[in-house]
Order: C-alpha cells, then structure tokens, then sequence
C-alpha cells in the first residue's frame, strides 16, 4: 500500500458503468472512490491490483497521517491561496 497527499477532492456524477448515478469523488483529478474524505484526513491510501495481466490502481481508504514529509507539508500549505499561505508563513515566523 502506498500513501499520497490529497491535494483535490471534486465530486462527480458518472452516466455509465457500474457506478453511474452514484456520487463519487474523485481524489487528485485521477483517483475515484464512493467516500469523500474527512477533513482530517491528509493522504489517499491506494493499492495495485492485477486484473487480466493489468495493473490497477484502487482506493482502500484515507488516512491522516501527522508524520508527513516536509515535501508533502510544503504542498499542503502551498495548494491553498496565496492568502492563506502568506498569513501561515506570517505566523511561523
């Protein structure tokens, strides 16, 4: 299992497949998954599948992680607005 960083979450509507009609959310504008992540939560946790000689990638879960990288923090202050993070930056300092 490998973790990433949630840096989007959107909600989508598919019209066809297995899923069509339900909402789903997709994570980093490449991941689907029925659950939508709790504020909490910080990372995607995925898993490769291997289906007919394929590799999949699926969505097992979230999970928040308090031991993140420096590089993921830096993504997580950045990924917000320029207010945002100007106004973090002012207080860490």
């Amino acid at each position: 299992m490998t973790k990433e960083l949630i840096q989007s979450v959107t909600s989508a509507v598919p019209n066809k497949g297995s899923n069509a009609g339900k909402t789903m959310f997709v994570i980093n504008a490449k991941y689907w998954y029925t659950l939508e992540p709790k504020a909490n939560e910080t990372h995607v946790c995925l898993a490769d599948v291997v289906k007919d000689g394929k590799t999949y990638t699926n969505v097992v879960g979230y999970s928040r992680d308090t031991c993140m990288t420096i590089e993921d923090k830096f993504k997580m202050v950045t990924s917000h607005d320029a207010a945002y993070s100007n106004a973090l930056a002012l207080l860490l300092k």
